[in-house]
């Protein structure tokens, strides 16, 4: 991993920065190094056409939408946190060979530093760091190159280190002895060969001085400046401040990469407990690993993504989330150390040489109190890491009576809907003439999504962890008897709907396909997008609804851009956008369609009507009022109903904000009624002719 950075500074031992920029006087490059790039380069192309056409891009910003915002600021603290220690270190080494540098310009030498390493193949841009050092603080050549040594060499030591620390809690792992003796084996190997580095500098400097090669006499100039520089080390006190540096500068690097890890995952519906922190940790340093290879491209891509997918799918993580997780964790930290990066170059091009080298002579800053410090900052950015995956899902908002005009409700009937007036979604049911809704299934997980059958004598609902739109769900049945309990009918799905008599449910999975359950035989299938729509393959699909007939399927896509109402013909196998907008529904047979609007709707959105067959579109129902701001409608079996929610125009949160329930005849549209009046968020409404009684 090493390696390479170690022998790119050889040349700058015996040839001034010039010289080392210059390409005049290199050797020709040997066939296998010329081959490098193209390899590089076919892993690039290979793995991100693999994963760019399994991971559409919408589902990818999606993700990044969704993230934990908790693992993210820990991210950030965590991931600056160890460029300052870094740049501590380099300051530490620097102050043996009489050297006083600030802080600060060290930091911005470590930033642009941390942007050439991961932009330039197999890590060789770290060395930007003795070039800046040198040019631009007047550090002598042989102090920066030694100085950049030193810090390879214990950021070698440390890793075995950090892998036994993480091993140690994990339960799963920490009681197989040979593990444990291969750990503390490289461990020791690697502290001796510290330790007596010295002593095996002075034995190469014996066999390389008898040579007059040009690179031998780079190499015994360069171990004996780094010689000179490790005698410093033996002793104890500067042995352990520069070892403990290394620790935090490592820890705070994995600890930073594996916390926005788990911020990814956590919407995707993943915890700790299905990928430990030491799986994440080996998925990642094997990334690390192959993107310091001499075959890897530029910042690693490609060979990088390719590694952390196959790496991770061996350590248990379904290939969805290994894939998406690649491409947008990669992406996310260079982009986020390329900006840090190309900050940093402004004052270090801007300000002089002198303006940096005001400082005293000698660095007195408390190693011990630093350390305090850091470890201040390690434990804070963990704790709110931790806190946000803890408390992802907030309590509703408390519940306070109302009136509820129901007696436009189905004689007999009622409404069915979802909301979170216990704290999590629930599956809640509102008779006519009743002044409290009353609970079907409300457990500690959200069950979302209800959709009453024909008959009315069957419920379905999708259930979740979280309300993460990228949260993998399952779809439950639940009949109108007496002490019924839910069924699970499908493992990986959400948004279910009855199709028709049969019992047919149609529902989506990842976001991305649609399937129809079948009941009698309970298999699935695949319906959209086949092979006649290729197009949509890698676009998302979500909330889907079909006509009784099977012949129109309509849904929301983030094709040709966020967010669009699609229909679909299947006998005419065409594919139509109806409007900008989303959540399209359909009467059952197929005559009457409506959608949210949001380009041009008063109060941010409003419903807007669809003609199926020839696309023609008005306004629907969109008034000025208070609750102007319309969601999740849907049209009733007779098609003469249409229900959805609303809230205030200065809300939109989809779990949070406070939707009432309300109700509209077809033809009048205008003639609306309000179902509930309450500070709950209640959500996907469908009317049923039948009473449903609440959960024993």
């Amino acid at each position: 991993m090493f390696v390479y950075e170690l022998f790119a500074i050889l040349p700058a031992m015996s040839s001034p920065p010039s010289a080392t920029l210059s390409m005049s006087n290199a050797p020709k490059r040997s066939l296998v190094k010329s081959s490098f790039p193209w390899i590089g380069g076919i892993f690039f192309v290979a793995v991100f056409s693999y994963l760019f056409s399994v991971v559409p891009m919408g589902k990818l910003l999606l993700l990044l939408r969704e993230l934990s915002k908790e693992g993210l600021i820990a991210f950030i603290i965590l991931s600056l946190t160890g460029s300052v220690l870094r740049a501590w270190r380099y300051q530490l080494v620097l102050s043996w060979a009489g050297h006083a540098v600030a802080t600060t310009p060290l930091f911005f030498v470590t930033l642009v530093r941390n942007l050439c390493a991961d932009l330039l193949p197999a890590r060789l841009g770290s060395t930007v760091y003795i070039y800046l050092v040198h040019a631009k603080l007047g550090i002598p050549l042989a102090s920066a190159t030694s100085s950049f040594s030193l810090a390879l060499l214990f950021d070698l030591v440390t890793v075995p280190i950090i892998l036994i620390a993480f091993i140690a809690f994990d339960t799963q792992l920490n009681h197989h002895l040979l593990l444990w003796v291969i750990l503390i084996a490289a461990l020791f190997a690697s502290g001796l060969l510290i330790w007596f580095l010295p002593k095996i500098l002075t034995r190469a400097q014996t066999i390389v001085s008898a040579s007059k090669r040009k690179l031998c006499v780079r190499l015994n100039a360069f171990f004996e400046e780094v010689s000179r520089e490790i005698h410093t080390l033996h002793q104890p006190s500067e042995f352990f401040k520069l070892l403990l540096l290394s620790l935090f500068i490592r820890l705070t690097k994995y600890l930073s990469l594996i916390i926005f890890l788990y911020a990814l995952l956590l919407p995707l519906g993943i915890t700790r407990e299905q990928l430990s922190i030491v799986k994440a940790f080996v998925g990642i340093l094997s990334s690390e690993v192959a993107a310091s290879l001499p075959v890897s491209g530029i910042a690693g891509f490609g060979l990088y993504e390719g590694t952390w997918a196959f790496t991770f799918r061996l350590l248990g993580l379904k290939s969805e989330a290994a894939d998406i997780t690649a491409l947008s964790h990669h992406l996310f930290t260079q982009a986020y150390g390329y900006s840090l990066g190309a900050l940093a170059l402004l004052p270090l091009f801007w300000l002089s040489e002198r303006s940096f080298r005001k400082v005293p002579t000698k660095v007195r800053s408390s190693t011990v109190l630093r350390m305090l410090i850091v470890s201040s900052l390690i434990f804070f950015a963990v704790s709110i890491a931790k806190s946000g995956a803890d408390t992802a899902e907030q309590p509703a908002h408390p519940v306070t009576a109302g009136t509820y005009s129901t007696s436009n409700l189905p004689s007999g009937g009622g409404v069915i809907f979802d909301s979170n007036r216990s704290g999590t979604f629930g599956i809640y049911f509102l008779g006519e003439n009743s002044t409290q809704p009353v609970a079907l299934y409300d457990s500690n997980a959200h069950e979302m999504y209800p959709d009453v059958s024909p008959s009315g004598d069957e419920l379905v609902f999708a259930s979740s962890k979280t309300t993460k739109r990228l949260e993998p769900g399952s779809i439950w049945l639940l009949p109108r008897t007496e002490d019924a309990t839910p069924r699970k009918l499908i493992e990986d799905g959400t948004f279910p709907t009855f199709i028709d008599d049969s019992g047919d449910i149609l529902f989506e999975r990842h976001r991305e396909s649609v399937f129809v359950f079948d009941r009698a035989t309970e298999k699935e299938v695949m319906v959209f997008p086949t092979a006649a729509f290729k197009g949509f393959r890698n676009s998302q699909i979500v909330k889907p609804r079909m006509t009784r007939d099977r012949r129109y399927l309509t849904f929301t896509s983030d094709r040709p851009k966020a967010w669009h109402a699609w229909i679909v013909d299947f006998k005419e196998q065409t594919a139509r956008p109806i409007s900008p907008g989303c959540e399209p529904a359909t009467a059952p047979d197929g005559t009457f369609g409506v959608f949210i609007e949001e380009q041009h709707a008063i109060g941010g959105s409003g419903i807007y009507s669809f003609d199926l067959r020839s696309n023609q579109i008005a306004s629907f129902h969109d008034p000025k009022s208070e609750f102007n701001h319309e969601y999740f409608p849907s049209i009733d079996q007779s098609g003469n109903w249409v229900t959805f929610s609303a809230c205030r125009e200065n809300e939109h949160s989809h779990t949070s904000a406070g939707y009432d329930l309300f109700l509209l005849p077809r033809e009048t549209p205008d003639k609306v009624v309000r179902l509930t009046n309450d500070l709950a968020t209640n959500r996907w409404p469908k009317l049923t002719t039948k009473s449903w009684k609440a959960s024993s």
